[in-house]
């Protein structure tokens, strides 16, 4: 029998705050497993903040022997967030706190292209 009270609440997080940490992902943070990743044309910030709108989608390439190939978009990434609060809820204070690093937005882009924690 589970005895752990089970609490649910609402975080808000900034949208500039999702869009430094894709960037710290795929900019340093998850260059381990990540090949290369294509936003279309334009600066990184704004197809990023474009992706947060639902007007592109990142599409990441995995280091793998495969190299698989996956489409991001604002609900992975949304879904992603959710995920985190859920199993990782260390990793999203960090980022709501301003404390995150590049684990955790190796984290986030993990969540949002393979729907789990493979790498790290």
């Amino acid at each position: 029998m589970n005895n752990a009270i089970q609490i649910k609440m609402t975080v808000e997080l900034d949208r500039q705050r999702v869009v430094d940490t894709l960037i710290n992902a795929l900019e340093g943070g998850s260059n381990y497993w990540l090949t290369s990743y294509s936003l279309g044309k334009g600066d990184i910030e704004t197809c990023l903040n474009e992706l947060l709108n639902g007007k592109r989608d990142i599409i990441v390439k995995e280091n793998d022997r495969d190299e698989k190939s996956y489409i991001v978009g604002v609900r992975d990434i949304e879904t992603a967030l959710q995920d985190m609060a859920n199993r990782y809820p260390w990793h999203l204070k960090n980022l709501v706190d301003e404390n995150d690093d590049a684990e955790t937005a190796d984290v986030l882009l993990q969540l949002a292209a393979l729907k789990e924690i493979v790498y790290g």
